[in-house]
């Protein structure tokens, strides 16, 4: 499960569409076990643009089945 990184200053906006995509990241990741790299590489994805998001989290739905 992916958590929102703490102590990062950046503004309440991003913060909120980054916890966004990692909680819609964290309905397909379900229980999978993810190396700290893995999680790193994920939260950084769900700061980008909606149209990566999107695509990397249909990638994803169609992975689980």
């Amino acid at each position: 499960m992916l958590k929102q990184p703490s102590g990062r200053s950046l503004p309440v906006p991003f913060l909120e569409y980054e916890k966004r995509n990692i909680d819609r990241f964290n309905t397909v990741l379900d229980d999978i076990s993810l190396t700290p790299a893995e999680e790193k590489t994920l939260i950084w994805i769900a700061g980008l643009e909606d149209s990566t998001v999107n695509n990397i989290y249909s990638v994803f739905e169609k992975l689980k089945g």
